[in-house]
Parts: C-alpha cells; structure tokens; sequence
C-alpha cells in the first residue's frame, strides 16, 4: 500500500483521517479535496502505520527523557529556543468506549500565559496559548513520563513562572509532584465551585433557595480566600441525611487538603491562570471530537495511534513529526 501513493498523499491522507469524525468521512473528505480516490480501509491502514510509528516515537523518547539525568533538551516543534518566561500546566482524564469497555484516556497540556491589561478596577484577563498536548490509553506514571518528555521538548522545565492548574484527582497531584515540584499549584476556579454546589444541593435541596443563597456566600468567601469562613459554615450545618452528612465530611477534608491551592487572591495577584480550560478543551475536542462519536469502539493501538497524530497536529507538530515517521519500505526509520 505504502508504494502506491506519494509520501503528500499518504500524509494527507492520515491528516484527514485524523481531523475527521471518522475513517469514512476522512477517506471523502481527502478524495473531495485532491480527486484521488481513497478508501476508508486505506486510511485506516495508513492510520496504523504512521499513527502507530508516532505512538512508538513518543513512547522512546518519554521513556529517554523520563531516563536520562539532562533537562530541557529542545525537541521538535516551533517554539522559541529558549524557556518560556510563564508557562501552565494541566491534566486531566476522559473515557472512550473499547472493545473492552470503557478505558480512561488520560492527557496532559503545556501553554504558555501572560496577564493582559485591564480596566480600572477589573481583573486582568489571563491569555493561554502555544499549546501542546499529549493523550493515551495510559497508566498516570505513563502519562507523566509523556508530560515530563513535553515539558522538555517545550524547557518548560526550565520556566521561571510554572502554574499546574487541575481538578482535584489525587494522581493528577502526585503526579505534579514528581514533574513539576517548583510549580505554584492551583485548583481549577470551576471544580472548586463545582464541588460546593453538590454539598449545597446535597444538603439544602436541589434547585433551592437556600442551597443558592449558601452557596453564593461560599462563592465570595472563596474568591477573597476567607477558606475560615468557608470551613465554620460547613461545621454548622445540619444534615439530615446520611448522605447529607458524609457530603460534609468530604468537603471539609477538600479545603484542608488543598488549603494551599485554593488562595485565589495570592493566584490573581500572580497573573495565574485559575482554570484547567486546555487540557479540558483536549478532553473534549482533541479526544471526544474524534473518539467518542456514536457507534464507536476502539482497538488501544488504533486509539492510541489517533491520538497521538491528532496530538501532533493539535500541538503544531505534525510538519515536524512526519519526515520522522514516514520512510518507504526499503529504507530505514529516521531518526531524530
């Protein structure tokens, strides 16, 4: 097959098979594009090969990076030669549908940011961009060795502002204590709200009034890190249910468990990004938009191969990656 068609055609090819809802709709849209015809078994054989080389690609070099004592060594890509001055990072997890049920695709996201000016008395808006991602059917220590690979291909490891900004999954934590140690860690703003709401609904009543009127007070106690406050409102309530009660119980545990990553005045005061929007924008676009459409199930390698060319394209590398992961038959890999 690889013989056929031209090195153009064949990355094209899996360029749309990759953007592209699926196979089908990839091989049309490439065979409207260029007038030549192309299957979606082609394309999806293509998807393998080339899909499943950058899988293979990505995997040596984390397990390297992950390996070797020598940090911030540049990798492929457009980015400035030199560490970023503030740099973000989150992670995050999604599910697809296998042939072996529902697996987790775990990802992870590095931008960089900067504060941008503002209005008297108006917070400033933070800007997130230069993005880069990487997803997989992975374990989280194999997501990490991925994150840690990115951070050096980007030096974000070498960035003298670094922000992990994340839901409250404990492997997200652990895991940003073994990458990135330096980095000013910080609860996404909207899980945070997220998490009360459920104790306000949990115990008050769902859609009541004083389920709003409570939580709009956590709200504000939040937003000015009064995490006191926060604490003496939930110790005074009165659940009547079991269920009320363990609501409670887990809430209070949250605050003191995140304490420290639940300052939003000393964040805002730093320019911080207070939301996780990236690697939740990966969940859902670069992931769900090609991987959780009705009918669909997965093969890991066939997962894992799309993603990591959607990754690729994603994190404006595809140009980059591809003379690395295309070579005729006769010839050997490149390498980098």
């Amino acid at each position: 097959m690889e013989g056929q068609s031209s090195e153009g055609v064949r990355r094209d090819a899996v360029e749309s098979a990759a953007l592209l809802p699926s196979f089908q709709q990839g091989a049309e849209h490439f065979t409207r594009l260029t007038g030549v015809p192309m299957s979606d078994t082609t394309v999806h054989d293509m998807m393998q090969i080339y899909g499943g080389r950058e899988v293979a690609q990505e995997a040596a070099a984390a397990e390297k990076a992950s390996a070797a004592p020598e940090r911030g060594t540049p990798g492929p890509g457009p980015h400035a030669p030199t560490p970023p001055e503030r740099v973000a990072f989150s992670q995050d997890g999604t599910t697809i549908l296998t042939y072996n049920g529902w697996k987790e695709v775990k990802a992870c996201s590095i931008s960089v940011f900067r504060q941008e000016g503002k209005r008297l008395g108006e917070e400033a808006e933070v800007r997130l961009t230069q993005h880069s991602y990487c997803a997989g059917l992975w374990d989280h220590e194999t997501l990490n060795q991925h994150f840690w690979w990115d951070m050096q291909r980007r030096q974000a490891d070498r960035s003298p502002c670094q922000v992990a900004v994340a839901d409250a999954a404990p492997w997200i934590w652990e895991n940003f204590a073994v990458s990135a140690p330096a980095a000013h860690e910080v609860i996404d703003w909207w899980h945070a709200l997220d998490y009360f709401w459920r104790v306000a609904k949990g115990v008050l009543g769902e859609g009541s009034a004083a389920a709003a009127a409570w939580m709009q007070q956590r709200e504000s106690e939040l937003w000015r890190g009064d995490l006191p406050a926060v604490r003496g409102a939930l110790r005074v309530m009165v659940p009547a249910t079991d269920e009320g009660k363990a609501l409670v119980r887990c809430a209070l545990a949250y605050v003191d468990t995140h304490d420290k990553r639940l300052q939003y005045p000393t964040f805002r005061a730093g320019g911080y990004p207070l939301g996780s929007g990236a690697v939740e924008s990966e969940c859902k676009t670069l992931v769900g938009g090609r991987l959780k459409h009705g009918g669909q199930r997965w093969k890991d390698s066939g997962a894992n191969a799309v993603l990591a060319v959607r990754c690729a394209l994603f994190s404006d590398r595809w140009l980059d990656v591809w003379p690395m992961i295309y070579w005729p038959p006769a010839q050997t890999p490149a390498t980098s």
